[in-house]
């Protein structure tokens, strides 16, 4: 299914918690209609510490609905 939006494009979003805040899209996943945001909708996944992460812990975003206009 084609959406409105690509990957590239700057986008407010209108619902939710990020709520009127502005972000570039990252990634489009077609089949789900989810957007990827960059800097937005930030969740926490805790990973084993190894070399390149000491800390085990790193941010990502997680994939947003899209609303067809």
């Amino acid at each position: 299914m084609k959406l409105h939006v690509k990957t590239g494009d700057t986008v407010l979003v209108i619902a939710g918690d990020e709520r009127g805040k502005t972000g570039v899209i990252k990634s489009v996943n077609r089949s789900t209609q989810r957007v990827i945001v960059e800097g937005l909708n930030l969740v926490t996944k805790h990973n084993k510490p190894s070399a390149k992460n000491p800390q085990g812990v790193s941010p990502r975003s997680k994939p947003q609905s899209t609303y067809p206009t």
